[in-house]
């Protein structure tokens, strides 16, 4: 199986006045570029921040509507920090969820795992706030335990979710949006919003490989693959390696 994961495309970024939005949907866009390659893929993951803030304007949201339309292979896309909104008001994703996409999709704003009927098991840990946390409820059968209820923060629900996909068998693969302990963070820290959350040690026992976004430097750490962003999104970034990547499940 062939999953082509991409992450922090930040549309709707403006950088010392530069805006990136011909670079990510121009002709020769990568996004575009994203597209095409879905053809020779099995799966797309998003994984975190399609958008640069919680509320992305008209032209933003109809440029990814438009790109989501043309993949080729079902796709998931979950929301990273820069996605997510305050309290419980809906994230960046909201308009997408209720858009006609020509494959089978899924944008799950909770942890959970198995979508799209694949016949693998994968497992999808979007970023979320403390007052989202707080309402979690678990699906009966997404997960084999029972996580703290409710949890006490964002990160006390991560590192319940991490503990109970130890206990998965059949794991082919986790997909995340989290802050890594030991990752060099690059100079896109200045772009964080809200409180960090990491992922926790869980996810290095894993048997099957973590893919995690947030992290805009292509890098990796034992088992835990980050792809970096689709565009650098600093000046300093110019001669890191950017683009999505394709992994063999």
């Amino acid at each position: 199986m062939k999953i082509l994961v991409t992450c922090d495309w930040h549309a709707g970024l403006v950088v010392g006045g530069y805006d990136a939005y011909e670079d990510l949907f121009g002709r020769d866009g990568v996004v575009w570029q994203v597209v095409e390659a879905t053809r020779e893929a099995d799966l797309l993951v998003i994984a975190g921040d399609v958008f640069h803030g919680p509320r992305p304007k008209p032209r933003e949201n109809t440029a990814v509507i438009r790109a989501l339309q043309e993949v080729k292979c079902p796709f998931v896309a979950i929301p990273g920090n820069h996605d997510e909104a305050s309290g419980l008001e809906p994230d960046a994703l909201e308009p997408l969820r209720v858009s006609q996409f020509n494959q089978d999709c899924a944008m799950p704003k909770w942890p959970t795992s198995s979508v799209l009927g694949l016949g693998e098991t994968f497992a999808f840990v979007p970023y979320m706030n403390d007052t989202k946390a707080t309402h979690y409820e678990r699906v009966k059968g997404e997960f084999p335990t029972t996580l703290l209820n409710p949890p006490a923060s964002s990160q006390d629900l991560v590192d319940g979710v991490f503990r109970e996909l130890l206990e998965c068998r059949g794991l082919k693969g986790v997909f995340a949006h989290h802050d890594l302990e030991g990752a060099v963070a690059g100079t896109e820290a200045r772009l964080l919003r809200g409180k960090r959350v990491a992922l926790p040690p869980a996810a290095f026992d894993l048997g099957c490989r973590v893919v995690n976004g947030h992290i805009h430097r292509r890098q990796r750490l034992r088992n835990v693959w980050m792809p970096g962003s689709l565009l650098p999104t600093d000046m300093d970034e110019r001669e890191d390696q950017k683009g999505y990547m394709i992994l063999e499940v």
